[in-house]
């Protein structure tokens, strides 16, 4: 199970309505192909967006709420 920031390390694009295939997703906007295990663009683009531990518990997927508020707040 992955979690990134909804926002490409190219353009700030919503990876959330790009097309995930095996572990990676494609930026909506530039077709950049973002590893969703690390967050880092593969092939010959660069840059990463930030990631976060998650983990599943009685079916919910849970979030650090301490990490989402410190982590997204700095990328903002």
């Amino acid at each position: 199970m992955f979690a990134l920031l909804d926002r490409c390390p190219h353009k700030g694009g919503p990876l959330s309505q790009g097309i995930v295939f095996g572990t990676s997703v494609a930026c909506p906007l530039h077709n950049w192909t973002i590893g969703l295990d690390d967050g880092c663009a593969r092939g010959a683009d660069e840059g990463c967006t930030p990631r976060f531990a998650c983990k599943v518990e009685d079916g919910r997927v849970l979030l650090d709420p301490v990490e989402l508020a410190t982590v997204a707040t700095d990328e903002a």
